[in-house]
C-alpha cells in the first residue's frame, strides 16, 4: 500500500495519522519494538516479516530496559565438544569458520550476556564470536585458563589466541569521574543536605560483589552504578551514560523527585563469606547441640539398663537370698521332722525294749518264784 500526500502545514497531521493506521498506534504512549531480524507471523505459519510488536510490559525503566536487552540478538556461535548442544562447534570448527578474526570468551555464566550479543550485532560479518562455558573442562585446560572471564582475539593472519586484558587506564578514568562528581556533591551538600551522599566503590568481579548485584538484580555490564537509601528501604540503578555529566544528571534528578525507585526488603550485604560461615557456624552449633542431646539421650539409656542390670541383679540377688533362706527353712524343718521321726522311733524301740526287758525280768521273777516254791514244796515233802 503507497500513500502519497502532498505535503503542507495543513496536511501533517493527515500525514502522522496515516502513519499511526500504518503501525496499528491506537493510544498513547504506545511503545513498539521494531525487530532487525525477521520474525514469524503469529497469523500466517511460514511468512516471516519484520513487523514491529508491541511492548506489554511495565511502565518502567528497569523492566523496559530488560525487555530491550532481552530482544538483543546474538550471533554469537556455542564452542563445546557436546554433540548433544543444537547448533555447538567444537572449537577446529570454529577456527575452520571462514577466513575473518576470531574472538572467544570463556565465560562462568549459564547466559550469553547483553554486552557480548551487542558486540556480536556491531561486528557482525566482520568478526565471528564464539563462547566457551566453564563447564566445557577440557578446552578450559587446553588454553590454561584459571578465572572467568577470559577474552582472546585470533587474527585471521594467524592461529594464535591473544588475550584481551582489561584496560587499567579505563578503570582509573572511571574512578577519577567518581572523584570528580563525589567532590562537587560535597561541596553543594553545604548548602542543600538532600545533596549530601556516600560513595563507595566495590569490584563487581569478586565472588562478595556478585551477591550484590543478584540481591538488587543489576546489569552485569560495567561499569554500573546504584543509589541505595537505607533508610527508606529503596533503591533505584543508573540508566545512561557513565561519565561525569550523565552521572550528575542521574543524581539531580533523585534529589529533585524525579523517576521512581524500587523497594528492598532484606538486609544489604556484599560479605557473602561472611554470611556464609556465620551460617556454618549456627549449623555447626545446631549440629553440635543435636548431636550432645543424642549423646545425653544414649547416655540415659545407657545408665538406664545399666541401673535395670543392677536392679535385675540386686533383685536376683534377694530372689536367691529368700529362696536359699527358704531352702533352709524347710531343709530345717525336713531335718526337724526327720530327727522327731527318729526320736520316736527311738523312744519307741527304748520303750520296746525296756517292756521287753521288764518282761524277761518279770518271767525271771516268775520262774525264781516256781523254783522258790517248788524248793519249798519239797522242804516241806522232806520234813513230812
Amino acid at each position: 500500500m503507497e500513500f502519497k500526500v502532498n505535503v503542507t502545514s495543513n496536511s501533517l497531521p493527515i500525514l502522522l495519522h496515516l502513519k499511526f493506521m500504518i503501525y496499528l498506534v491506537s493510544g498513547f504512549p504506545t511503545i513498539k519494538l521494531f525487530p532487525s531480524k525477521s520474525i514469524e507471523d503469529e497469523e500466517i505459519i511460514g511468512r516471516y516479516s519484520k513487523t514491529p510488536k508491541d511492548y506489554t510490559g511495565q511502565r518502567t525503566a528497569k523492566a523496559i530496559v530488560d525487555y530491550a536487552i532481552a530482544e538483543i540478538p546474538s550471533y554469537v556461535h556455542v564452542i563445546s565438544n557436546d554433540y548433544k548442544i543444537r547448533k555447538a562447534f567444537t572449537m577446529d570448527e570454529f577456527f575452520a569458520k571462514e577466513t575473518v578474526s576470531k574472538v572467544v570468551l570463556f565465560t562462568n555464566k549459564n547466559q550469553t550476556t547483553p554486552l557480548y550479543k551487542a558486540l556480536s550485532c556491531e561486528f557482525h560479518k566482520r568478526l565471528i564470536f564464539g563462547e566457551v562455558k566453564e563447564k566445557e573442562s577440557a578446552i578450559v585446560e587446553k588454553f590454561g585458563i584459571k578465572g572467568f572471564p577470559k577474552l582472546f582475539v585470533v587474527p585471521s593472519s594467524s592461529n594464535e589466541a591473544i588475550e584481551f586484558k582489561e584496560s587499567v587506564a579505563e578503570h582509573s578514568n572511571n574512578l577519577e569521574i567518581l572523584r570528580k562528581v563525589k567532590k562537587k556533591f560535597h561541596e553543594q551538600s553545604t548548602i542543600d543536605k538532600k545533596l549530601s551522599l556516600r560513595f563507595f566503590w566495590f569490584n563487581a568481579l569478586s565472588k562478595e560483589s556478585k551477591k550484590l548485584i543478584k540481591d538488587f538484580k543489576l546489569s552485569d555490564m560495567f561499569p554500573n552504578l546504584m543509589i541505595l537509601n537505607p533508610n527508606r528501604k529503596v533503591y533505584r540503578p543508573h540508566i545512561g551514560p557513565f561519565d561525569e555529566e550523565g552521572i550528575e544528571k542521574f543524581l539531580n534528578d533523585i534529589a529533585k523527585g524525579r523517576g521512581s525507585s524500587y523497594e528492598y526488603n532484606f538486609d544489604v550485604s556484599v560479605e557473602e563469606k561472611i554470611e556464609k560461615k556465620v551460617d556454618e557456624k549456627k549449623v555447626e552449633k545446631d549440629d553440635e547441640k543435636v548431636e550432645k542431646k543424642d549423646d545425653e539421650k544414649v547416655k540415659k539409656r545407657d545408665d538406664e539398663k545399666i541401673e535395670k542390670r543392677d536392679d535385675e541383679k540386686v533383685e536376683k540377688k534377694d530372689d536367691e537370698k529368700v529362696e536359699k533362706k527358704d531352702d533352709e527353712k524347710v531343709e530345717k524343718r525336713d531335718d526337724e521332722k526327720v530327727e522327731k521321726r527318729d526320736d520316736g522311733k527311738t523312744e519307741k524301740k527304748v520303750d520296746e525294749k525296756i517292756e521287753k526287758k521288764d518282761d524277761k525280768i518279770e518271767k525271771k521273777d516268775e520262774k525264781s518264784e516256781k523254783k522258790d516254791e517248788k524248793i519249798t514244796d519239797e522242804k516241806r515233802h522232806d520234813e513230812l
